[in-house]
């Protein structure tokens, strides 16, 4: 197959990273593909990936249309991040395709896409949500419970399945709202990543001389619980003497500042490097003895730092929602967020007294992830879920041309609504009607061949 994909390429995004690893498996299964960079113009000069083929920019417009021309099938990656999908929003109304949603909520990736189009994004809030909702969200927008205030009621996720012919994500916990808003087929593929290091100690015990180094990764905000870890540490003697917590990844000085007040005040030895290297970031994942990869709420439709840290073979301590819960329980540590101070605590004593119990906890769960989180598996899934989008999306569009018909001759959302008129319109489901065959018919005369449709 020829195939576009629409993704972020950027060596500091961890979707690049997935979407290069899917790539190179597609170009091994002999698949053409074609990368279109979704990021923002800011970003131009930034250090990129490679996915080991063409790269186009987003907005060279006449080059990815003409590709488009000539393809097979169209692929998204989007997360909640505008800056870096930009290019996927441009081109998905136009060119259609099928989505890989990385995140539940994209509250954030709507609020850049509707900065230059207030109405029309005013409009789908009041079409999912209705009009109290689209009253008052960008009241919430600039305000620091964006999230808590909006995750529930208007996350967005149903906004991208209506743009999408198919969708697959990574996880199921909140798909509900994608099957009820994706026209197409909707599936959960595991998440495929790679573990930056091949660590010659798994899950390894800290010497009784040594601090024991638990490492969290990624932008420092306040889902990642990173002052309730302070805490737990804070509040406990032992943990105290011996645990020294690092934080690598951006953080805003009015975070750094937060933290680092938390810290002084409970007596922790607590660093945040800021933004580092792979290689760098590489020589503290081989270091740790345990990596934080907490989130409360968690938006996310996957983890990229908890699948690598298993992969890595590390133990790692996560919250028992969302993605995370659908860990079995045997492969990570997981803390109940309503005692969740406390539950921490239990947990980073459990492995500094048990000698073994990290490494063995790391060694199951590299065997585990190493078998669930590959790009051959994804790459597989992603071209099946391809030709069924384009099989759905044929149905879809005759609806569409019947329903213009309809709403010619007068028809209007109550009679479209109405079960008589839709129990016709079921003609059009896939999953009622048998699948078609073709049977080639050679003219012997001519050489033409006709192709008879067999039910």
């Amino acid at each position: 197959m020829k195939l576009i994909t629409f993704t972020p390429t950027l060596e500091s995004s961890a979707i690049a990273r997935m979407a290069a690893l899917v790539t190179k498996s597609l170009l091994a299964a002999g698949h053409e593909i074609t990368i279109v960079s979704s990021e923002d113009l800011q970003f131009a000069g930034h250090p990129r990936r490679d996915f080991g083929c063409d790269i186009l920019p987003w907005h060279d417009g006449d080059r990815v249309r003409a590709s488009a021309l000539e393809t097979d099938g169209l692929i998204y990656h989007i997360g909640d991040n505008y800056g870096f999908h930009r290019g996927c929003l441009e081109w998905i109304e136009e060119l259609g395709g099928a989505v890989c949603l990385h995140d539940y909520f994209v509250g954030y990736l709507f609020c850049g896409w509707a900065q230059t189009r207030r109405e029309q994004a005013r409009q789908v809030l009041q079409n999912l949500y209705g009009a109290d909702v689209a009253n008052s969200y960008f009241n919430h927008a600039c305000q620091s419970d964006f999230i808590e205030r909006t995750r529930t009621i208007a996350p967005l996720t149903e906004w991208i399945g209506s743009l999408a012919d198919g969708v697959i994500t990574h996880s199921s916990w909140d798909i509900q709202r994608l099957l009820s808003s994706c026209p197409g087929p909707v599936r959960t593929v595991a998440l495929p990543y790679d573990a930056g290091i091949q660590p010659k100690q798994l899950g390894r015990q800290a010497k009784r001389d040594e601090p024991f180094r638990l490492l969290t990764v990624g932008h420092a905000n306040r889902n990642k619980r990173i002052s309730s870890v302070i805490r737990a540490i804070g509040g406990c003697e032992l943990l105290q003497s011996r645990i020294q917590y690092t934080h690598i990844g951006h953080a805003e000085a009015s975070m750094i500042s937060e933290l680092s007040a938390v810290a002084g005040d409970t007596g922790v030895d607590f660093r945040m490097l800021g933004e580092a290297s792979q290689d760098v970031l590489n020589g503290f994942i081989e270091r740790s003895n345990a990596i934080s990869c907490l989130r409360w709420p968690a938006l996310e439709a996957a983890s990229a730092s908890a699948i690598e840290g298993m992969l890595c073979g590390k133990p790692i301590l996560v919250t028992d929602t969302g993605f995370y819960s659908e860990i079995p329980d045997e492969f990570v540590i997981k803390i109940n967020p309503h005692c969740e101070v406390e539950s921490i605590q239990q947990s980073l004593q459990k492995l500094l007294l048990q000698t073994r119990y990290g490494e063995t906890l790391g060694l199951k769960a590299k065997t585990w992830a190493s078998r669930m989180f590959y790009a051959d598996k994804y790459a597989e899934r992603l071209v099946e879920h391809i030709e069924e989008a384009k099989r759905s999306s044929v149905t879809v569009q005759g609806l569409l041309s019947f329903k213009k018909i309809l709403e010619g001759w007068g028809g209007r959302t109550h009679t479209l609504a109405n079960p008589r008129t839709a129990k016709t319109l079921n003609i059009f489901d896939p999953t009622k009607i048998k699948t078609p065959t073709l049977r080639r018919q050679s003219d012997g005369q001519h050489g033409f061949h006709a192709e008879q449709v067999v039910l």
